[in-house]
This record gives C-alpha cells, sequence and structure tokens, in this order.
C-alpha cells in the first residue's frame, strides 16, 4: 500500500499542475493586459482586459483593470486629440476625440472637444462656400455674357 499512495500523490500533483499551467482563457488575456498595460499600451490592454472580463465577469479583479484601463485609453486618446488640434491637424484630432468618446462614453470633455471642433468646421466650411458664391458671383457680373454663334455647315455629297 505504502508503494500506491506515492504513485497516486504524484499523479494528483501532476494533474493540479497541469490545470494550474493551463490557466483559462480569461487568464491568459488578463495577463496579456497586464503586459500591455505596464507598457502604457492601453488600446491593446483594454482589448485583453475587456477578453478577461467576457470570460469571468465575476472576476472582481479584471472587471477593475478593465474599467481602469478604459479611463486611461479613453484620456490618451483625449490627451492626443488635443495635441493634434494644436498642431492644426483638425481632422486627426476629431478622430482621436471620436476614439475617446467611444471608448468610454462617460467621457464628457471628449464629447464636447469633439462637438465643438466639429461645429467650428462646419462654420469654416460655410464661409469657404460664401467666399466662393461671392467669387462665382462677382465673376459673373464683371465679364459680359460671352455669345456663341453657331455656323451651319456644308453638308458633303
Amino acid at each position: 500500500m505504502t508503494k500506491v499512495k506515492p504513485a497516486r500523490t504524484f499523479c494528483v500533483l501532476c494533474a493540479l499542475a497541469a490545470t494550474l499551467s493551463c490557466g483559462g482563457g480569461s487568464d491568459v488575456a488578463y495577463r496579456e493586459g497586464h503586459k500591455a498595460e505596464l507598457r502604457r499600451d492601453w488600446d491593446s490592454a483594454l482589448v485583453n482586459y475587456e477578453k478577461a472580463v467576457q470570460s469571468d465577469p465575476a472576476n472582481a479583479l479584471y472587471v477593475l483593470h478593465e474599467k481602469q484601463t478604459r479611463n486611461q485609453a479613453s484620456l490618451l486618446h483625449l490627451k492626443n486629440g488635443r495635441r493634434l488640434l494644436k498642431e492644426g491637424r483638425s481632422e486627426e484630432a476629431a478622430a482621436e476625440f471620436q476614439k475617446a468618446a467611444s471608448i468610454d462614453p462617460g467621457n464628457d470633455d471628449a464629447a464636447k472637444e469633439l462637438s465643438q471642433l466639429m461645429a467650428r468646421q462646419a462654420e469654416d466650411k460655410q464661409a469657404r462656400q460664401a467666399v466662393i458664391q461671392q467669387a462665382l458671383k462677382s465673376r459673373g457680373e464683371s465679364t459680359p455674357a460671352a455669345t456663341v454663334q453657331l455656323e451651319v455647315l456644308p453638308q458633303e455629297p
């Protein structure tokens, strides 16, 4: 009997080690999210934490990291949008503000920046259209209307 116990213990330990080393899909996603978080790659971390929460929604640690990372990713895109706006790259800034708002719908600053930028772009577009219309109108008034005279071509036999 003493020979059976060590063999049984060894089998149980091997099974336990295999179970722990495999981990679930949520554990792998959590670890990958944590690695990305350490690199401050908030978008990748968020994707992985979302996978972990989806696999194990009751895990408070996964939920906490997912929420914190969602906030960090949204703030990063908001910051990038503001920088791009200062550089005069409004189209790219709008894309960053949109990302920030979609990542965290509760980020009121991102929504505000996006709406202000879109309002400015609409005003600029209207102003450009008014200038073009005025230029076309003044051009039409300054040049007399050109008349076209058509000639009849001889018919060939």
